[in-house]
């Protein structure tokens, strides 16, 4: 006989990533805290909390090289670490119904690592044969050997597969969100944001206007006028960050200089960053600037949906499609807005119309839902911008574009009668079953191309204009990437701790979208930094990749579904009840 389940009302969803502070010191220091909000009477919850070492190396061993002393190293660590975690919150007792036996807070968070997913991993290899095996592990991580923005939503896709049919909702929760002091000490507006995620999923799980939905909460904005606000509260306000709005001055570009708050506000502008968002002020409200900003090109910094804060996606959205974890590079909003923007092109998320009653919009932000986002700081403002988030953002841009062009959408819930290239691909091939092959593909990714070669030229067109009303014009570092690379070269000082293991000095990403200053505006490969160049053939790659995951998925929820309850592995001093069957999964 199994045990008793806890009651509970939601589930949440955290990949713990910061490398400053181990798992189990953390939830020491925020053990009450955590325990008031997932305790509590009315709106009893759930934390699985995922700590990511050993997962590559788990997935390797579908389909990849495997080293077995790489991770019986890194599974070594999470097991020691699952120890330390059940220690800290096997003391603390939470509620049961009378005549149930004891629980602790071990019970309400789930420390879970790529111990206790081997059963699922193991269900997936399966017999496959070498070039199948290899297939399914390029769609779980790709070829690469770290830990990118949807590689762990796979966990968090095999936990809502586990559950689904329970109506129970599962939130996503970035770390820095889960373990903040402004939301779990500040009269636990966590809490609060969690009770009314919860009411909003149970509204439209019942409305039946609405069979597919995905939202999430805000992040927390500062309360006074937009002119005051500060670099740091920009920072955390919006999903998309306003480094590229920082100005590009000789300090930055010649210095380690890192993000904290007093350096942020020395390069901060305000109106190149009001200008970046495309937004304004209007009588105490915030509102888009027309046909202007980071909206015309990527994601809608007021109303799209954010991965961190407490997003919610319907059993149906979760079953459509899997996550971008095949992608090879870090792309903006490839687990949020992208996402969002997808299941809406393919009319997933369209909501029925019912004669006689009105049309339900569906949800993408939970009114009066708000969170804290704290973000840790880079040590390198400029390397990072230019190499690291300028790229990553461009990347989101590009996949914008081949989802749907057109940024009408994103701006009001309207359907266009046209969609993007690969949108298009996609819709076809779930409906015949089979991805694009031949001179089919070869089209395909010939469009794909010059698709992103029109974003690029836009993404070009909007940033050059991005410069300080000063008399100098200065730079910020989203105008000095897409203008002449010749200024990066020639000011930005190369140094012992600036070192590029990934690219060649002369192949970096940071020096710009352009090939040369000769380049006036995007029309050809032949116009692009080498490296954007590579970046692009990535992406089509990746692109076509997902809709091969996208046919596997179906097989892939099954594989996952088809463990019996409590055969996968909750801590590791529970194998031996596990195997006679007297303990229940933590995903069951």
């Amino acid at each position: 006989m199994g045990q008793e389940r806890l009651k509970i009302k939601y589930i949440l969803f955290c990949h713990y990533s910061d490398s400053e502070e181990e798992p189990s010191q953390k939830l020491r220091r925020y053990r009450d805290q955590l325990k008031t909000i997932l305790d509590d009477s009315n709106y009893p919850g759930l934390l699985i909390l995922f700590w990511h070492p050993g997962w590559l190396e788990l997935l390797n061993s579908v389909g990849a090289d495997f080293n077995p002393h790489t991770f019986a190293e890194e599974f070594k660590k999470s097991e020691d670490e699952q120890k330390a975690v059940k220690k800290v919150l096997g003391g603390s007792t939470v509620r049961v119904a009378a005549g149930c036996p004891a629980k602790t807070l071990a019970d309400r968070v789930r420390f879970v690592t790529a111990g206790d997913l081997y059963e699922i991993v193991n269900n997936l290899r399966g017999d496959r044969p070498g070039l199948e095996a290899k297939r399914l592990r390029r769609f779980l991580g790709g070829d690469v050997h770290c830990t990118l923005y949807d590689t762990t939503k796979v966990v968090e896709a095999i936990v809502h597969a586990r559950h689904i049919g329970a109506n129970v909702p599962i939130f996503r929760l970035d770390w820095d969100v889960l373990f903040n002091d402004d939301n779990l000490r500040n009269g636990l507006r966590l809490q609060n944001a969690i009770m009314k995620a919860v009411d909003c999923y149970t509204v439209h799980s019942n409305d039946p206007h609405i069979y597919s939905f995905m939202f999430s909460a805000s992040y927390i904005r500062p309360q006074g006028k937009i002119i005051d606000w500060t670099a740091e509260e920009w920072m955390g306000a919006f999903a998309t960050r306003p480094f590229p709005a920082l100005l590009a001055t000789k300090e930055l570009l010649q210095n380690r200089v890192s993000s904290e708050p007093a350096n942020l506000q020395k390069c901060f502008n305000a109106q190149t960053t009001r200008e970046f968002y495309g937004i304004r002020e209007n009588r105490g409200e915030l509102e888009l600037t027309g046909n202007s900003g980071i909206t015309e090109i990527g994601s809608n910094p007021l109303t799209g949906v954010i991965s961190g804060a407490l997003l919610c996606m319907s059993d149906g959205a979760m079953l459509d499609l899997p996550p971008g974890s095949n992608f090879h590079e870090n792309v903006t909003w490839i687990d949020d807005h992208l996402k969002y923007s997808l299941l809406r092109e393919l009319k997933h998320l369209k909501p029925y119309e019912i004669c006689g009653e009105p049309r339900t919009e569906r949800p993408t932000r939970v009114p009066d839902c708000e969170v804290k986002k704290k973000r840790p700081h880079v040590k390198d403002i400029a390397e990072y911008v230019l190499g690291t988030y300028l790229p990553t953002l461009v990347g989101g841009c590009i996949v914008d574009a081949w989802i749907q062009p057109n940024p009408a959408p994103k701006k009001s819930e309207i359907e266009l009668p046209t969609t993007g290239v690969f949108t298009e691909a996609l819709q076809k091939a779930l409906k015949q079953g089979h991805p694009p092959e031949g001179g089919e593909l070869r089209q395909l990714k010939k469009k794909l191309e010059q698709q992103a070669l029109q974003r690029l030229e836009e993404v070009r067109t909007q940033w050059a204009q991005l410069k300080a009303n000063d008399n100098n014009r200065q730079d910020t570092f989203a105008s000095l990437w897409v203008g002449n690379p010749s200024p990066i070269r020639s000011q930005y000082k190369l140094s012992g701790e600036r070192k590029y293991p990934k690219y060649h000095e002369d192949e970096w990403l940071g020096w710009g979208l352009k090939k040369n200053g000769e380049v006036a505006s995007i029309k050809s490969r032949n116009d692009l930094n080498p490296a954007i160049s590579q970046l692009l053939d990535q992406l089509i790659e990746d692109a076509v990749t997902y809709i091969e995951w996208s046919l596997e998925w179906p097989k892939f929820i099954q594989s996952v579904r088809g463990i019996e309850p409590g055969d996968l592995i909750p801590t590791p001093d529970t194998v031996k009840k596990l195997r006679s069957h007297e303990s229940e999964s933590f995903l069951s």
